[in-house]
């Protein structure tokens, strides 16, 4: 599984993908696209302000959970 440097990417980067032996990659927005090649495993950000408690990180995981 690749995961794309600071989690964006572009066609460009999905072709090389692609042609690789990479079965999935990791991307900045929440929701997969498995259609794509390779597929894309959307991701939660877990920064600081996020896990700075176990309340907070429940709370980013129920809210992430819904949308």
């Amino acid at each position: 599984i690749f995961c794309y440097p600071v989690g964006y990417y572009n066609a460009l980067s999905q072709e090389k993908l692609a042609e690789s032996e990479i079965s999935a990659a990791m991307a900045v927005h929440f929701n997969n696209k498995l259609s794509e090649s390779p597929p894309i495993i959307g991701r939660i950000g877990i920064h600081e302000d996020i896990s700075y408690s176990k309340e907070l990180f429940d709370y980013r995981i129920a809210w992430q959970s819904k949308t």
